[in-house]
């Protein structure tokens, strides 16, 4: 790989890491000191939506408990007054009120008056009795140690509908006579309501609902969650909690949407990692292109005058500034200047081998593991080719095939060798170069002295008379076959 392309991966793995890093920071360190900054302000939001709850809830119950312990309402639960309804329980009162349901209940829990102003009709219409008696059977239930002292509210549903519910025992003003009943009153929170609370919180979506009316997954979710549920969403929050209903059961759902108080401050946090991004990238790529100019290219340069150097075109590497890299090319001026001279001087040593070699008495043969010929002297040829010898035909290889036969090219041996022609040889087979395979082979003729060898033989073990073997080859003989013998090779006879 060239360094050009080495230096590109760097430059874009750096340009990724700075980006993998930019990303990390924003969203596990900058973002999550937004969102505690913004979790504070939801936490606040969420809060205020329950203290407006609280404070519909009270303002419902101190009104029900001012019409309860007035006179007029204890004497109508007694009997003793008839105009009581006509001048109280009027849709005008209702209204300037803002009370949609007025009950009274005896302390039997019958009903003994009810009245509920429906807006979308704007008249008041009958309300549901069984819902009523309801609210009074929990009332007496879950209040009991309560129920003659004060009153109660809370929070449920008509028809999916927010509805105020509060019940206060009716007594006379000065508490002077006993339990007369109970007044029950109601307040919607309707869709004036709440536009108003969304106004006065800056808050969007306002939903309150029952629990059950959501899916079992929402449901899940929200009671595992832990309150409030805050979920994130492109510009705001998503904020869920539970509060307790009439029955004292945590199934009211408020929902609502919070815009993001810090989204303009997250944008330019997010814009100023951009444009840090962007900058140290362009300044990356300008420094690269400056190195690519001043350093890869020079470079470039000097691989060129080398190959052409190398090509035999020019004899020195150009040197254009004197500065490290002009150092660098001075080097390896040097470096080819020596490396020419030392070139010279083997070529010279090898004219002086090849001389030597061809004057020589000795046989020499240059070859390779392939059995190809690299050089033959004359003695190889006269050997070896005879008058049509040429290395490039194929007369000199069988016997260079048979000598690869016998030879370790990773040691130097001796052999003895046989020709056809019954010349014997003795042959130092000796290897050049590991990496190609080359090896040289230096052998003399020894075949006069091997025949005057084998006389001496025949003398020392032949009868000069009869031409048979005499005492001294048979004891010889004899003793080897022994020998033999006891090493457990074989068994032999001997036969007179």
């Amino acid at each position: 790989m060239s360094l050009k392309k080495k230096l590109i991966i760097l430059f874009c793995f750096c340009i990724f890491i700075s980006g993998l890093f930019n990303f990390l920071i924003y969203n596990f360190y900058i973002r999550q000191i937004i969102y505690e900054v913004e979790k504070k302000y939801i936490l606040e939001a969420s809060y205020k939506l329950r203290k407006i709850i609280n404070k519909e809830k009270d303002s419902l119950l101190n009104l029900t408990k001012y019409w309860a312990t007035q006179t007029d309402s204890w004497l109508y639960m007694q009997g003793k007054t008839t105009s009581f309804k006509d001048i109280n329980l009027k849709e005008e009162a209702l209204i300037n009120n803002k009370v949609h349901l007025v009950a009274f209940i005896d302390i039997e829990g019958n009903i003994k008056t009810e009245v509920f102003y429906d807006e979308f009709l704007k008249r008041t219409v009958n309300f549901d009795e069984d819902m009523i008696k309801n609210y009074i059977v929990n009332f007496l239930s879950f209040y009991k140690d309560t129920k003659e002292k004060s009153g109660f509210v809370g929070l449920t549903f008509k028809k999916e509908a927010p509805f105020i519910v509060a019940i206060h025992p009716i007594f006379n003003g000065d508490h002077s006579g006993l339990l007369a009943g109970y007044l029950v009153t109601g307040r919607l929170i309707n869709v004036e309501e709440e536009e108003f609370i969304k106004e006065l919180l800056g808050i969007k979506n306002l939903k309150i609902a029952d629990i059950e009316s959501l899916q079992d997954i929402k449901q899940n979710e929200i009671i595992l969650s832990g309150m409030p549920l805050i979920k994130e969403k492109k510009d705001g929050y998503l904020i869920t909690d539970i509060i307790k209903d009439f029955y004292g059961k945590s199934t009211i759902v408020l929902s609502f949407e919070l815009p993001k108080k810090l989204n303009m401050a997250d944008r330019k946090v997010f814009l100023m990692i951009v444009i840090n991004f962007t900058i140290w990238s362009l300044f990356g790529i300008l420094l690269y292109i400056i190195i690519n100019k001043k350093l890869l290219g020079r470079l470039e340069e000097i691989i060129t005058d080398l190959k052409e150097v190398e090509a035999g075109h020019k004899d020195t590497v150009k040197i254009l500034i004197k500065d490290e890299i002009g150092y660098l090319t001075e080097e390896i001026n040097k470096y080819i200047s020596k490396v020419k001279e030392q070139i010279l001087e083997i070529e010279e040593n090898r004219k002086i081998y090849q001389v030597i070699a061809e004057k020589s008495e000795e046989i020499i043969v240059l070859f390779n593991k392939q059995g190809n010929i690299i050089f033959a002297n004359l003695k190889a040829i006269e050997y070896l080719g005879g008058e049509k010898f040429d290395i490039s035909l194929e007369n000199l290889r069988p016997f260079i095939q048979d000598i690869l036969k016998l030879t370790d090219e990773e040691m130097t041996f001796w052999r003895e060798i046989k020709l056809q022609d019954g010349t014997f040889l003795t042959a130092w087979i000796v290897p050049v170069e590991e990496k190609t395979g080359t090896m040289l082979l230096i052998a003399h003729d020894v075949t006069f002295f091997k025949k005057e060898k084998d006389k001496l033989f025949e003398i020392a073990t032949k009868d000069p008379l009869t031409s048979l073997y005499n005492r001294n080859f048979f004891e010889d003989s004899l003793k080897k076959t022994i020998n033999s013998a006891k090493r457990g090779d074989f068994f032999f006879f001997a036969l007179y």
